[in-house]
This record gives C-alpha cells, structure tokens and sequence, in this order.
C-alpha cells in the first residue's frame, strides 16, 4: 500500500510522520558521531522527512505562530492538539474578541442608564440631588488632609472661622479633616479676602481694579497638603 501524501494525511498522522521523522534524524546524527564519513546512499523517496514529502510541504516554522500554539494548547494533549488547526484558533480569538468589546459596550451602556435615571429622578424631584455625585467625587471629598490659611487683618475673622461651634484658627496646621471641609473653608475664605479688597478699594470697577482681579493675581493663603 502507497504512503499517503501530506496533503492526504489526517493531522494525527502528519503528527506521527513528523515524529519518525525526526527520530530518523536523531539516529542519522548519532551514527554519524560513531562511524567515519561516508558516501550516502541516494534516498528513497519514500523515506524523505516531511519537509521534503513530496506532493505539498508542510507549513515553514514561524516563530510567532509557534509560540501562541505553544501558549494556548500547552495543557492539551498533543495528538489533540494536533487536530486544533491555526484557522480554528483565529476564529476563535475573533469570536471572542468580539464577545469582550460588546460585553464592554454593554458596562458602558449600563453606567450610562444608571446616570440617565438619577439625573431624571433628581429633575422630577424624586431624590435628592446628592444621588448624583460620582463616586470618585465622594472619594476626593473624603481624602484625608492637613491644611492652613490666611485671613485678612481686621475684620470679625481674625482669630479664625467658626464652623458647626468648632473654631478653625488663623495660620494654623489643621490636621487629618476631609477635603470636604476645605472646600467649605475656601468657600468663606475666599468670601472675607474679597470683601476686604472691595472695602478697601472702595468697590472700583476700573479695568484690572476689581476686587476679584486683585484677588486672581495676588490670591491669599491657603495651603493644603495630603494629611500624615
């Protein structure tokens, strides 16, 4: 019975072809270190490797090729692995690829329903409007911070500002509050600064004059830092 082609070949047989191959090789290298140089015999056709089978050759080595193989069918048996051809593993990584861009879109879409609804809820006076602060908005608020400020001279303020009975004093460290309290601060702080310069300017509105542009380029004291 004639040998099959490659072409005719099941991949398990190709498999095993390829395998006696190089077992063929292996001892022709090994005879080879034991026996002086020779004359070889012209081969038989029958008996060529498989890169040189006749009637199609198999696929050149490609190095990025044999890596994804090796990566993804390492776990498989061989003689199974044999019969997952790379056309197969290109459709599948497309179906999948596919699978995780919708899957994504779908998030996207959710987070974007989500906030559709709050924010038609907050327009409907359902809920309050609070609802609608972003998480990482709710983060930011609650870091942690140390901070200081500056009040103007003069004025009900100079010692400090009094929050909820708590007096938060003049050019002093405040350490480890949330930022959501700084921003209140700032708030004031930046209240009193510009009532000080329109008093003191006698509220001009001269271009470059006024309080708020006095302010933008000479802005008060207030630092704040990450808390320790």
């Amino acid at each position: 019975m004639a040998e099959k082609s490659w072409k005719e070949m099941t991949p398990i047989e190709r498999s095993a072809y390829m395998a006696r191959a190089k077992e063929r090789k292996r001892a022709e290298r090994r005879a080879a270190e034991v026996s002086p140089a020779r004359e070889m015999p012209e081969p038989d056709p029958d008996q060529l490797p498989f890169e040189e089978a006749p009637d199609g050759d198999p696929p050149p080595s490609d190095p990025v090729r044999d890596e994804r193989r090796e990566r993804l069918l390492s776990g498989i048996p061989a003689e199974i692995a044999a019969l997952i051809s790379d056309q197969e593993l290109d459709e599948i990584e497309r179906e999948e690829r596919l699978k995780a861009e919708a899957e994504r879109k779908e998030q996207a879409l959710t987070t974007v329903r989500k906030s559709l609804r709050n924010r038609a809820r907050v327009d409907n006076d359902l809920v309050d409007p609070s609802v609608i602060r972003s998480a990482e908005d709710r983060k930011r608020l609650a870091r942690k911070v140390d901070f200081r400020f500056e009040l103007p001279e003069g004025g009900d303020t100079l010692d400090g500002f009094r929050i909820d009975g708590h007096v938060f004093q003049n050019r002093v460290w405040h350490r480890n509050y949330p930022m959501a309290v700084v921003e209140s601060l700032r708030a004031n702080f930046y209240r009193t600064h510009l009532s000080e310069v329109q008093f003191s300017q006698m509220n001009q509105n001269k271009p470059g004059r006024r309080a708020d542009q006095l302010l933008a380029r000479n802005p008060p004291l207030f630092e704040v830092r990450d808390a320790a």
